[in-house]
């Protein structure tokens, strides 16, 4: 039973425990990254926050927008905007 264990530990060295340290802390960099932008858009950008409440939720945001962004040339993110909302039947949100 020790031997097994002591053979595991002995597996793992210490670079590969900085390795794996490594990754998760980009990982939770890149997701907070992301989480920030989003949030930023929801309070600055008014089409941005009139579509995502006129979805159901965050997911269905983003795999409408994987659907349209192949097959559909848009001059700017704003034109991309403008078409969702007019395809939801939306209006854009007072900024006040």
């Amino acid at each position: 039973m020790y031997s097994r264990i002591g053979a595991i530990i002995s597996i793992i060295t210490l670079g590969m425990v900085k390795r794996i340290g490594l990754i998760i802390y980009w990982l939770a960099t890149f997701i907070l990254l992301a989480y920030l932008i989003h949030t930023t858009f929801d309070w600055l950008d008014t089409a941005y926050h009139t579509v995502r409440r006129l979805l159901p939720s965050r997911r269905t945001f983003f795999e409408h927008w994987h659907a349209l962004i192949p097959y559909l040339p848009f001059d700017s993110g704003e034109h991309l905007m403008k078409f969702r909302l007019g395809g939801l039947d939306g209006k854009i949100l007072d900024s006040t």
